[in-house]
């Protein structure tokens, strides 16, 4: 066995990556945050002080989405229920919990790459390919590890035929993103789908009114109405690093937003319409791979430490698949560009003036994403599967009939 295929090591690199991740933030000088006109000094973990501080502010009753520019920088843009969740967290010091937290993150993923029907070797490659832009989410103390934890469990449950502890991760990356729900479209792959959607109802219910251990019916029903509204409002106003930044920045297209998601939604659902390959374990990778880099690809609010949501999609599509050239090129240039675009090891020339303002940290996930349209259309390999596709996945819980 190879070094960088010892379990404990995998294991030991994130945890110890998360740790540091979460020191360095904490013990960092305050951060000067928005333009000239705005300025704010909050900490360098910004993000954990917004989402420990939001269950502070459920507790007493207070509007989660207006400003707190003397607490942190930036709007609080998550459920009621993710305020909830932070509650207990809140009460510890800073630095406990943002370290747990972060570990919180960096554990899930891990747990949630293992879980997938994929061999050892090509669990450590995956959990490899994902792990800088893991890091990347952990400085920015963001939640979508988790979020993508989450997604790759709700898929890794139904296939066990656990349709409660589906409904219960899919309706937790929800309330935590509302584009976790996006993996919902897997539903019709699996069987027990009655169940499934019923339990899914009750899970969504029952988090949403979770809150009301912490503050009144009156209170939580306008917390909802100010975050559909915030939602609503902010929604005119970003195109992220995703598909819309790009087609602006390269071809001054803009203003189409909606458009473009709704086709990259119809992309995205139509090789569903193959029924008969519900069954086929191939067929299902491809498409949770494809679900993970399009709530990227086509969220207008995407940014650098969103990517690792993207990234995975990207690793569980090359693992999962027989290794070509191109697939080692796709990968390679999807750790590079988009690990390393915002990285200090890039220069800040090239960072300032190419990378950021064409996107291009987008571009090796779209790259995939396209490419693996195709594939879920036209199948490179015959519906045997060959010996090295055999050797990346294990043919043993994706292939009962749907």
């Amino acid at each position: 066995m190879k070094v960088w295929q010892h379990e404990c090591l995998l294991l030991a690199v994130y945890i110890i990556a998360a740790l540091l991740a979460s020191t360095t933030k904490y013990c960092g000088p305050p951060k000067v945050y928005g333009p000239s006109w705005a300025r704010v000094r909050a900490t360098q973990y910004n993000n954990y002080v917004i989402f420990k501080n939001a269950g502070l502010h459920l507790a007493t009753g207070e509007n989660l989405y207006q400003i707190w520019p003397n607490e942190h920088w930036d709007q609080f843009k998550y459920s009621p229920t993710f305020a909830a969740a932070m509650w207990p967290i809140a009460k510890l010091p800073d630095f406990v919990g943002l370290c747990l937290w972060n570990v919180a993150g960096a554990l899930a993923l891990l747990y949630a790459l293992r879980a997938l029907p994929l061999s050892p070797q090509a669990t450590f490659i995956a959990a490899w390919l994902v792990f800088k832009d893991q890091l990347t989410s952990l400085q920015n103390a963001q939640s979508n590890s988790l979020v993508a934890a989450l997604m790759i469990l709700t898929v890794v449950c139904w296939d066990r035929n656990r349709p409660l502890a589906a409904a219960l991760a899919l309706a937790c990356s929800f309330y935590i993103k509302i584009f976790g729900i996006g993996v919902a479209i897997l539903w019709i792959v699996f069987p027990q789908r009655t169940r499934s959607l019923l339990w899914l109802a009750l899970a969504v219910g029952v988090l949403g009114l979770a809150p009301l251990a912490l503050t009144s019916p009156q209170n939580l029903w306008q917390q909802y109405q100010n975050w559909f509204s915030m939602l609503h409002d902010e929604f005119p106003s970003s195109e992220g690093i995703s598909v819309m930044g790009i087609l602006h920045a390269w071809f001054g297209l803009s203003g189409h937003k909606t458009v473009t998601m709704l086709i990259g939604g119809l992309i995205l659902l139509a090789p569903l319409v193959q029924v008969r390959r519900y069954s086929d374990l191939q067929f299902r990778l491809s498409l949770l791979a494809s679900t993970l880099i399009w709530v990227v690809l086509f969220n207008h609010r995407a940014e650098s430490a969103t990517f690792v949501i993207a990234t995975t999609g990207v690793a569980i599509w090359f693992v999962s698949r027989p290794i070509t050239r191109l697939n080692l090129a796709l990968a390679i240039l999807t750790v590079v560009l988009s690990g390393f675009s915002s990285n200090e090891l890039m220069p800040q020339w090239l960072q300032r003036h190419i990378l950021e303002p064409y996107h291009l940290k987008a571009l090796p996930s779209l790259l995939v994403w396209l490419k693996l349209q195709l594939e879920l259309w036209f199948p490179a390999l015959p519906a045997q599967q060959s010996s090295d596709t055999e050797s990346a996945v294990t043919p043993t819980l994706l292939q009962r009939a749907a």
